[in-house]
């Protein structure tokens, strides 16, 4: 071949000058095809033992959702309804429910109705379990529709109830006036009920077909309606929605008041 003729694509590999025997430069090559297939190889093993120990790490971990985690040794069983039952070891049961709240029946066969507490769900002993980030939001007790997870009615007098939101608004219900005031951090004050005022806000009332009345607040922008039967529909600034159930005449004064009709969290169904 000519000295400064170009090779060909078909001339084969160009040997290396440092080897002057071909023979050796093709073992040469060998070992670095077969050096290559192996570190592939071992690549593909340590993948392979990764997925193997993260698999078995996943069984080894119960799926206590929607709970962070529970006592070790409890039993989860998945029921028709969908919902989950928890078994926990000292034989009490946990069980998740349709609505928003949980179902606890301890040792002695006594159930107990319990609500999300700012993620977390407190059982009568005093155990808290937190819940997943997912499984948090807003929940619904007898009397109030869309609170908050963090905020929970704290009974100040007999039927009366305070709710304080982490914007510091403060919410004032009153089951047998069955009124609500909202006392907003900017100062204005809306009173909710069969009458409708404001202080230090300016508020539009309009009447509806229904014989119910609506409601905004210039200042404060809470906005809302008042139903015929009393029961009040809040949409605060903030975007919280909430609905306020007062109970009906039929239902009697002895459910006017009580913690275990409004605020059921730790006290037996």
């Amino acid at each position: 071949m000519p000295e400064n003729q170009p090779l060909s694509p078909d001339s084969g590999p160009v040997m290396d000058p440092s080897f002057s025997n071909p023979v050796a430069y093709q073992l040469h090559l060998s070992f670095q095809a077969s050096q290559a297939l192996q570190q592939e190889a071992q690549a593909a093993l340590a993948a392979h033992q990764q997925a193997a120990e993260s698999y078995n790490q996943a069984l080894e971990q119960p799926d206590f959702s929607p709970f962070v985690s529970l006592p070790s040794g409890t039993e989860t069983k998945d029921l028709a309804n969908g919902e989950r039952l928890f078994v926990l070891p000292d034989g009490a049961f946990l069980q998740t429910t349709p609505a928003t709240h949980f179902l606890f029946v301890d040792q002695t066969g006594v159930p107990y109705q319990l609500s999300e507490i700012a993620g977390f769900v407190s059982l009568p002993d005093g155990r808290r379990f937190e819940l997943v980030a997912s499984a948090r939001g807003s929940h619904t007790l007898d009397w109030i529709e869309g609170l908050p997870a963090s905020v929970q009615p704290v009974q100040v007098d007999d039927g009366r109830f305070r709710l304080v939101f982490p914007n510091e608004l403060r919410l004032e219900v009153s089951v047998p006036d069955r009124t609500a005031v909202v006392i907003d951090p900017n100062g204005s004050v809306l009173v909710l009920g069969k009458e409708l005022k404001a202080y230090a806000d300016q508020l539009t009332i309009n009447l509806l077909q229904n014989g119910g009345r609506g409601f905004a607040a210039t200042r404060a922008g809470h906005r809302g309606f008042v139903e015929q039967n009393g029961d009040i529909l809040l949409s605060l600034a903030t975007g919280e929605d909430l609905v306020i159930h007062f109970p009906s005449a039929s239902d009697g004064p002895s459910d006017l008041g009580t913690t275990s009709r409004f605020y059921s969290c730790g006290v037996p169904v």
